[in-house]
């Protein structure tokens, strides 16, 4: 009877959270989605005004036309970025999968499916922490990282 109460508190501990969690994030979303529109719109705008070739040249190599080109490329992740991504990645899948896993003792009626949601989570955990390490290693030999040196400063 005591795990059918645990059972009923848990589910507002895990729903409500994440609810919150996702309608921040859908909102975050539609905010950078609607910055990124209007910031297009403003900068085909601005290109529609230029009458020729020749115009879009010499605005091209101002200073102006420099910093606006610069505004339009997208911003890529670089390896560094992308390898502390996957780290980070990593330790959220297995703590999340710890999480679901200790929760499996507390409700006998799910028991199995926690184990295997927690054990998967892990897994995917564990994955992402070996790519991400062979990635390194790779991109290390590969001389894609540079080392950093320091001056004994």
């Amino acid at each position: 009877m005591d795990e059918v109460k645990l059972a009923e508190m848990l589910v507002p501990i895990i729903v409500v959270p994440s609810f919150f969690f996702l309608t921040g994030w859908a909102f975050w979303m539609f905010v950078r989605w609607r910055q990124y529109k209007y910031r297009m719109n403003i900068q085909l705008k601005m290109l529609d005004k230029v009458e020729n070739g020749g115009e879009l040249v010499q605005f091209a190599e101002s200073d102006a036309g420099a910093k606006f080109i610069a505004s339009m490329e997208l911003q890529a992740a670089g390896l560094k970025d992308r390898i502390l991504s996957a780290v980070n990645k990593a330790v959220i899948l297995l703590v999340l999968g710890i999480a679901v896993y200790a929760v499996r003792g507390t409700l006998n009626e799910a028991a199995v499916v926690f184990t295997i949601l927690g054990t998967v989570l892990m897994a995917f955990g564990f994955g992402y922490i070996i790519a991400t390490l062979i990635s390194y290693r790779l991109a290390s030999k590969w001389g894609l990282i540079a080392k950093e040196v320091s001056n004994g400063e």
